[in-house]
Formats: C-alpha cells, sequence, structure tokens
C-alpha cells in the first residue's frame, strides 16, 4: 500500500508556522513582538527560519532534477548536516542564518526572554501559571516585572525531570530541595504522553496545598484530578472521625472504594506529595485507583526528615509500591 506524506520542506514550513502560533497565543506574546512605534512593528523581534535533514542521503546522490525538488536553502543532506557539526562561531552562525528569509538581526536575549521560549516550545518546563490574565495585558509589551512573575524549570531540574523514567519511583530530600517542582515538571511530561481520556490523579495531604497545586495545573486539569486526601474520602461518602487513627480511616476509603460503583479505577498515573504524612492504607487507597497498579507510572514527594504526623512504621512494598 501507498502512504502519502508532505514534503519534508512542507512539513517543516508547517512545523514553524504552529510554532509562531503558539507564541503568538501565549500571554506574554507582545514581550517578543516590535512595538507599534517600531519600523518592524507587529514583527516578532526575532526572525523565525525552517530546514529539512536528509539524514541518510549524500548531496552527491542527488541528481539535477531531484536537487531541484530538495533546494541547498531548504535542505540540508548527510555530508552538509557533518560539515555543519564542524563549524564554530561566526561560521556557524552565518550558515544558519542562510535558512532564514527574512532574516534581520536580534538583540541579545534576556533570561527572561529565553524563559519565555522555552515554555513556548516545551511547555512541561513552566512550574506555575502567571496570576495575571490576558485582561491585564491591554498594552502591547508587558512590563519587565510582569514577565518576572513567569517561573520555570532551570536547565538541571528539567534535565532530571525528563530522567525519572517510568514505574514506581520515590523522591525524598529536605525541605526546599525541589521536590514538588520536580513532581509538577513530570506531571506535565506525562499529560503530553498520554492519550486524551487518560488521567493522573494528584494526591496530597494538606488542603491548603492541594488549591495552590490545582492553580498551577489548571492549564491540565482536564487530565489532573488533584485532591488532599480527605476530600477524596469525601468524595465517597466517608467522613474523618474525632479521635480516628487514619490507617483506620484509610481502611473505611479503602472499603468505600471498592464497593463504590461509580468511582474509577482508571487513572494511568498517581502522584503524592506530602508523602511523609500518608498512612499506609491511603497508598493503598491511592494504588486501587489506578487501571493497574503494578503498571501505572507511579511518583512518591515526601520529606524524609520530618513527619508532622506519628505514623505506623511499614515498607513500601508491604503497600504495593515497587520501589527501592
Amino acid at each position: 500500500s501507498q502512504i502519502r506524506q508532505d514534503h519534508p520542506c512542507r512539513q517543516a514550513r508547517d512545523y514553524m508556522l504552529r510554532l509562531m502560533d503558539k507564541a503568538r497565543e501565549n500571554l506574554f506574546c507582545g514581550y517578543l513582538i516590535h512595538p507599534e512605534n517600531h519600523e518592524w512593528s507587529g514583527r516578532f523581534t526575532f526572525p523565525f527560519g525552517n530546514f529539512s535533514i536528509l539524514s541518510n542521503i549524500r548531496r552527491n546522490q542527488l541528481s539535477d532534477d531531484w536537487s531541484n525538488v530538495f533546494p541547498r536553502d531548504r535542505v540540508l543532506t548527510r555530508d552538509e548536516l557533518d560539515e555543519l557539526e564542524c563549524l564554530k562561531g561566526y561560521n556557524l552562525e552565518n550558515k544558519l542564518v542562510e535558512f532564514f528569509n527574512p532574516y534581520w538581526p536580534i538583540d541579545i536575549f534576556s533570561k527572561e526572554m529565553l524563559d519565555l521560549i522555552r515554555v513556548i516550545v516545551h511547555p512541561e518546563v513552566k512550574i506555575s501559571n502567571t496570576p495575571l490574565t490576558s485582561n491585564t495585558f491591554s498594552f502591547k509589551v508587558p512590563t519587565e516585572e510582569s514577565i518576572k512573575s513567569l517561573k520555570v524549570l532551570d536547565y538541571n531540574q528539567e534535565k532530571n525531570a525528563r530522567n525519572i523514567g517510568n514505574g514506581h519511583r520515590l523522591v525524598f530530600g529536605v525541605a526546599g530541595s525541589g521536590k514538588t517542582v520536580l513532581l509538577i515538571a513530570r506531571i506535565r511530561l506525562l499529560a503530553q504522553q498520554l492519550d486524551p481520556n487518560q488521567k493522573i490523579l494528584f494526591l496530597c495531604y494538606n488542603k491548603s496545598f492541594a488549591s495552590y497545586l490545582e492553580g498551577v495545573l489548571s492549564d491540565i486539569s482536564s487530565q489532573v484530578d488533584i485532591m488532599h486526601f480527605h476530600r477524596l474520602g469525601r468524595k465517597l461518602g466517608v467522613r474523618f472521625k474525632r479521635d480516628e487513627n487514619d490507617e483506620n480511616y484509610g481502611q473505611r476509603v479503602m472499603d468505600a472504594i471498592v464497593s463504590h460503583p461509580k468511582m474509577p479505577h482508571s487513572y494511568k498515573a498517581l502522584a503524592i506529595d506530602e508523602a511523609q504524612d500518608f498512612a499506609s492504607t491511603w497508598f493503598q487507597c491511592a494504588l486501587e485507583l489506578t487501571a493497574d497498579p503494578m503498571d501505572a507510572d507511579v511518583l512518591l514527594v515526601g520529606d524524609g526528615t520530618q513527619s508532622i504526623y506519628r505514623r505506623k512504621a511499614f515498607t513500601w512494598k508491604e503497600v504495593g509500591i515497587q520501589a527501592t
């Protein structure tokens, strides 16, 4: 059977145009566009370019007819890519400029501009949404103060989030070590990988913290259910009793999960923050809500140096967490 594909140059151009659209849709897009009084008003402050790479074809393998189909100013062949990798400094810059049409000089990017571009290309590096709304920007260019409200992962944090891997994972460390930031980034990465009908369950202990997380992840709220554990219990009609211990409360929640006809048991991934404050039965409840506890992506984050509430000792294996 035959498969029809767009020309590689057409694909590259379409990718570029979609990226430009994403940039314009961003709340801070005005920071990347020349103001009205500028000679290039309405244009981005930097040019966009595109080209295709034929990684398994050398230029001398293309006949004259094929050279017209894959022009030098839009296509790099294997040997040309090898040559490009050997260039440095201005020589590399001058070669890359050939793929920008039109091209205009740009200023050195500020840290804020680099962070914004990273968020547009890789939305998962965004730590939190700005509290500002689009209505705030009645002017063309956001202020320095407003753009600094955008919080993103640094490069090491991004690398760690991508390297966590699938399966059951534990991340424990002292307060302020960036555990929650890592967890949020991991959830964003998972949300991109899942089908639209697959969801992530995000549990924590503290009610106020759950509200904070809902705000941080509001842009992917359709794929993430966020709640503190006692709210999960209330959804099942199980309320915490005065003087009841957490282990017993968790067991009652588990009984309700097993018997509840409408409770979803289909979460593809599970994330738990403040894990140091969870009773052993709470972890079992969370795992029970996944489609396959053994196969689900599970990431637990906690402060290994303290627990606000006294907990019964247990091993991870006992509660179904397959991690070391």
